[in-house]
């Protein structure tokens, strides 16, 4: 939950001469609002308007450092994330970080900072460490106008008119955290997910089924798979991994050119939402697992690793060495966190290449059909 001040409330406070320190509107939310950036003591990950990035993604190594209880940043990272230009002079080994109608100037071995030509002390001064120039996180924030809240190892960067409060932004700071705090799966572990996989069998109007896919559950009786599994079908049965079966009532939405469809069942099925890994930073050489139903074989469990990006189209595809075959279009590609990063969809025998479609393609549809909603206020989509 994060707070917006309003200038009708404002001023109608301040009339009243109640206005307390921090006074905002509130709205619940699990996500970072606009302008906003966390990042985690020890991580090497940023969150910046929700995306997930590596603070330096030249070396992932490269963390948050506190000197003298203070949170130092690589100043390349404040320059691409902050919407500020910094300009560095080797000479005097000075930093001039301009923001709007703030101009910041530190330097190397400084503790004084000045803004605007006025100077203040700041607790630390910047160095140089590994080639990277770090600058103290709360002294440049606050100084070009930025809010800065900690919480226990976490650190939240907003605009001015944003401000968090450990009191009332629980929601939003328990998701955050989450974030950062969630552990490496083993490849046994991910594989008891299979319950939450699908067979699904598209059947003619004679009710015989002539073509078999996979798919995965994310809650309230919706169904993720490609959409050439399904759209010749005239009705549509899945089976879970205990063989028990559900008619799908129709679609929720789908994508001919995505290759991706939401279906919903006729009866909310007794499985485990699976959880959707929009906007994680993926890399060559990253291991991931995939659960599908290749040539009939129920839940497969295989491994392999992300081997490339590529794009047809507009649809951003990953590609990996775990086979994709017959029967397993549809199915989910896990990272070692247990996340859903991609909907599995093609593969090439010959030369171990296999594609799987980038589940942020789902996002909005996710967000605005099936987030929040019960199964019985999730509605279907008319042909």
């Amino acid at each position: 939950m994060y707070k917006k001040i309003f200038s009708c409330f404002l001023l109608f406070f301040l009339f009243f001469g109640m206005l307390a320190p921090g006074a905002a509107m509130a709205a619940d939310t699990t996500e970072l609002p606009t302008g906003s950036i966390a990042l985690y003591i020890g991580s090497n990950k940023a969150y910046v308007n929700n995306t997930e990035k590596l603070i330096d993604p030249m070396n992932g190594s490269v963390v948050p450092i506190i000197q003298n209880s203070r949170t130092m940043l690589p100043v390349k990272f404040i320059s691409e994330n902050y919407g500020c230009t910094v300009q560095w002079d080797g000479a005097n080994r000075k930093i001039t970080v301009k923001s709007g109608e703030n101009t910041v100037v530190l330097q190397i071995g400084n503790k004084t900072v000045y803004k605007n030509g006025i100077g203040f002390l700041s607790d630390v001064a910047p160095f140089i460490k590994d080639n990277r120039t770090y600058i103290p996180v709360k002294a440049l924030s606050e100084s070009i106008g930025k809010n800065v809240f900690y919480y226990s190892k976490l650190i939240l960067i907003s605009e001015p008119e944003t401000t968090f409060n450990s009191a009332i932004d629980q929601t939003l700071i328990g998701e955050m955290l989450s974030k950062y705090t969630e552990q490496k799966l083993t490849i046994e572990q991910i594989a008891a997910f299979d319950k939450s996989t699908v067979m699904i069998y598209s059947l003619d109007s004679n009710k015989v089924p002539f073509s078999q896919g996979s798919g995965f559950y994310i809650g309230e009786g919706v169904i993720v798979t490609n959409y050439h599994v399904v759209k010749d079908a005239r009705s549509i049965i899945i089976e879970t991994e205990n063989g028990s079966q559900y008619e799908i009532a129709g679609m929720v939405e789908w994508d001919q050119t995505l290759d991706l469809a939401m279906l919903k069942t006729k009866q909310k099925p007794d499985m485990i939402t699976l959880k959707l890994g929009f906007n994680k930073t993926l890399v060559k050489g990253q291991q991931i697992v995939t659960i599908s139903s290749p040539y009939g074989f129920k839940n497969t469990v295989s491994d392999g690793i992300i081997s490339g990006f590529r794009k047809e189209g507009d649809v951003n595809l990953i590609q990996i060495t775990a086979p994709i075959t017959f029967g397993s279009s549809g199915s989910p590609l896990f990272n070692m966190y247990g996340q859903i990063i991609g909907i599995n969809s093609s593969g090439m025998e010959s030369g171990n290449l296999n594609f799987a479609i980038s589940v942020n393609h789902l996002y909005n549809w996710y967000m605005s059909k099936v987030a929040g909603k019960t199964f019985y206020e999730i509605s279907i989509k008319s042909a």
